[in-house]
């Protein structure tokens, strides 16, 4: 995660305006805590929920597992995780659904500062001797 969170980061910064930095890195890292705020949220919403609907079953095998390992079979073991592997199926369709909007709205065009084109343009008036009033040839 810290990986993706340094790249992006770096990638936001690289194409915005120093003047409004701090706000951008300001709703870059809400952004971050609100998303994994709710995504934790529902992560765990999803385990819990599974999990207490096969509660009744697995109650008294989980409280006293020493002693009944021989009696846990290969299925409830897949039923004591069902939970976690609801909650990881919905990470993987959410990872699969931010991929796709990726892919969607990706652009290969470099955006150009407006202010380094105007730096840029007054410099080369002020070289070459002319104003912005003047219309060259």
């Amino acid at each position: 995660m810290v990986i993706v969170t340094s790249n992006s980061s770096i990638a936001l910064f690289a194409y915005t305006p120093p003047s409004v930095a701090g706000t951008v890195g300001a709703v870059f890292n809400c952004a971050l805590q609100l998303g994994s705020a709710v995504g934790l949220a529902a992560v765990s919403s999803i385990t819990t929920s599974i999990d207490g609907r096969n509660a009744g079953r697995l109650e008294s095998l989980v409280a006293e597992w020493r002693e009944h390992l021989d009696e846990i079979t290969k299925p409830m073991w897949k039923l004591a995780f069902n939970g976690r592997a609801a909650s990881y199926w919905f990470l993987l369709a959410i990872l699969v659904l931010l991929l796709v909007a990726v892919f969607a709205s990706f652009k290969v065009d470099l955006p150009v500062h407006h202010e380094q084109q105007r730096d840029t343009k007054s410099k080369q008036d002020i070289e070459s001797g002319s104003t912005f009033m003047e219309e060259k040839p």
